[in-house]
């Protein structure tokens, strides 16, 4: 079965290459695989579901990734951010040229967001404020979501452009967008 979840998920980045996103359906990916439909409606009922699927693999390595890497380490909540996001960058570099389409589809650009991509997103962030270590709730919690979902969204449009081998462009568009979020936290007296 997780086989065929990566098949059907590699299958849908590569079709970007060629159709555009309202062309690609689950009947496309079977005919492209070769697979009958039903087997592909039993592991993906719809595209939605193959990008959750494809967010949660990357969710999961993220979090394997973090904890081994903050093992034994003394790091602030910052230093985990920094470290959660780029790792994450890292696990998205196979895909990037297929996600640079996708995201251009869907209205990622110079960073300007679909709003309907939002929810999404939302479990991602919650995952990273959860391996963070960030013990907050209510009103803060929702603050310091909606806070990393803009940190995202802009590296994420920077990191789609950047070409430096060691993606110092987006360490630092994440850096300092992080270090903005903190000040404006604390004046608003919202900080960890």
């Amino acid at each position: 079965m997780k086989d065929l979840e990566k098949k059907i998920q590699d299958c849908f980045f590569d079709m970007l290459e060629s159709y555009s996103l309202s062309d690609i359906t689950m009947q496309s990916i079977a005919k492209e695989l070769d697979v009958p439909l039903g087997n592909v409606f039993d592991v993906y009922p719809s595209i939605s579901d193959v990008l959750r699927g494809f967010r949660q693999k990357i969710d999961q390595k993220m979090e394997v990734q973090a904890l081994e890497n903050f093992a034994g380490e003394a790091l602030t909540v910052e230093e985990k951010l920094l470290e959660l996001f780029m790792i994450r960058y890292d696990l998205l570099a196979p895909y990037k040229k297929h996600l640079k389409n996708f995201f251009s589809q869907i209205g990622v650009d110079e960073g300007v967001v679909m709003l309907p991509q939002l929810p999404a997103l939302k479990q991602t962030i919650d995952c990273m404020l959860q391996l963070s270590g960030q013990e907050i709730k209510g009103l803060k919690y929702i603050v310091h979501q909606k806070g990393l979902m803009y940190v995202y969204l802009r590296s994420l449009c920077v990191w789609l452009r950047d070409e430096t081998a060691d993606l110092s462009k987006t360490m630092s568009c994440v850096d300092r967008e992080l270090q903005r979020g903190k000040s404006l936290l604390n004046r608003f007296d919202l900080a960890v």
